[in-house]
Order: structure tokens, then sequence, then C-alpha cells
């Protein structure tokens, strides 16, 4: 796993480590995060031109200051504290989409911000190549979701 980046307000930041021939993941992006109250799910977004990533946590009722596994679900949303990640890189060579498959990602603030870090294990979804992927994301200022943008997540989550 590649170390830790040093984290920017407002951003997430990270590295990835692969084998050859790996699209390299490295960046501080400008990130946005969002909370539902039902589900209570937690998403942090990174929306540029040439990457996006999604982090979803599903939250437990107490203790959010917690590790939450990643888990990769057919369908819904993971159980409790867990945690899901997605990347897409959009590169000259083509795009590439990743979906962490296990790891961690520890939350060390959320209230009026969310402060944490993450350490993931990636799969890219059309070649099954494996790549690690360390980041993290610090002072993102977390918005509460307006009950219809969270609705297909309770639809999902049934």
């Amino acid at each position: 796993m590649p170390p830790y980046p040093d984290g920017a307000r407002g951003r997430l930041t990270a590295v990835s480590a692969g084998p050859g021939g790996s699209e390299e993941i490295k960046g501080a992006w400008s990130a946005e995060a969002g909370l539902c109250d039902t589900p209570p799910m937690l998403l942090v977004e990174v929306e540029e031109p040439s990457a996006g990533t999604i982090l979803l946590l599903a939250l437990p009722s107490a203790n959010r200051i917690t590790a939450y596994p990643v888990t990769a679900v057919q369908a819904g949303l993971p159980t409790p504290p867990g945690a899901q990640l997605g990347v897409q890189l959009f590169r000259r060579t083509g795009a590439f989409t990743y979906q962490g498959t296990d790891g961690t990602v520890e939350v060390s603030a959320l209230e009026e911000t969310v402060s944490g870090r993450f350490a993931v294990t990636m799969r890219e979804i059309s070649t099954n190549t494996r790549l690690r992927y360390a980041g993290s994301f610090r002072g993102i200022p977390v918005r509460k979701l307006d009950a219809k943008l969270c609705a297909p997540a309770v639809q999902g989550a049934r």
C-alpha cells in the first residue's frame, strides 16, 4: 500500500500503486460531501473533467468516528459501518473504472466538515487489474442532502 498522502483542506488527495501497465491515479481534487438521514449515509464526491471519485459511507446510528470496512455489494448499501469507493479516469488511452474491493476508510471528524483517510484495493472493472489506492480527505464541508436525492438509496437498500 502506498503511504497516505498529506491532505489539504477541502480536498481529497490520493495516490495509487500497482502492477506495471496500470493507470496511475495521483492528485488532489476539490471535494464535496453530502449527508442523508434516510438511509444514514455520507457521500464524498470529486467531479473533475479527467477524474471522478465517489466514497459512500453507510453510517452507524452512533459513533460515526470509526473505521469503515470497504466492501463491494451487488445491490443496495453495505452494512453499517461500511464503505464503498469508486474511481473513474478519463485518459487519452481510454476510460478506466475502478471499484474498491477491500480495505478501510477511517473517519477522524464528522460534523460540519468530514476528515479521514483510506487504504483500499481497487479492481478495474473491464480488465480486472488490481491496484492499491491510499488517500486522505480533510475539512470537506458537509451539507445535508434533500430527501429526494437520498430516495434512490432508500430503494436500493431494501
